[in-house]
């Protein structure tokens, strides 16, 4: 939306309000009428001005995509932003961490500048205690990981017999479903041929 309202909808503003100024001049002196007039015209003109607008917006940002001056241009991310995240053309990971203000570079491109927090906020959340904590969890030692893998295969087990239960199932009514079919189709053709034999 950024995009969108810098360079289509903040602009057609700013146009139609020194448009407007400019007319207004020229009737400030009329009467009511002359007036009244004037500003039922603008009216149907802004308006008509703006649906204008919604069509041609729609058209040019549909599908995520910049379609004007040129078709399915990506409108990518803010200079910015993809410093502050570490994007780059390199293809391995990198792996971004907190910090606490952003860089120096960054802080004068920054759409409404930078507020810095006045709060600390959790960042981690804790399922054992079911809290939220401020400081990273102890890590776990290798035996602890172990017994946590072991207390979860019992259930992973018991989750495939509802699997296999279903699946055993759906395969016993695909099979009656066969069986009744072919006996009718068994009854169809044996009574048709038995119609036949009996009119002969």
């Amino acid at each position: 939306y950024r995009d969108m309202s810098k360079q289509d909808v903040y602009p057609a503003i700013e146009s139609w309000q020194d448009t407007i100024d400019e007319e207004r001049k020229a009737v400030e002196g009329a009467n009511a009428d002359t007036l009244a007039k004037w500003q039922a015209d603008v009216q149907q003109k802004v308006t008509a001005s703006w649906w204008n607008m919604s069509d041609f917006l729609i058209m040019k940002y549909n599908d995520g995509r910049v379609n004007v001056p040129k078709v399915g241009r990506s409108p990518g991310y803010p200079q910015w932003y993809a410093d502050m995240v570490g994007f780059s053309n390199d293809v391995h990971p990198v792996w971004v961490q907190p910090a606490s203000q952003p860089q120096a570079s960054l802080l004068s491109e920054i759409d409404g500048g930078y507020m810095a927090p006045r709060f600390q906020v959790p960042q981690l959340w804790d399922p054992e205690s079911s809290s939220w904590t401020y400081h990273p969890l102890p890590a776990a030692s290798v035996s602890e990981e172990v017994q946590q893998l072991a207390s979860i295969s019992p259930g992973a087990a018991s989750d495939a017999v509802p699997f296999a239960a279903a699946a055993l199932s759906t395969l016993a009514a695909l099979l009656a479903g066969v069986a009744l079919g072919r006996g009718f189709e068994r009854r169809v053709s044996r009574s048709t041929t038995g119609a036949g034999e009996h009119l002969l």
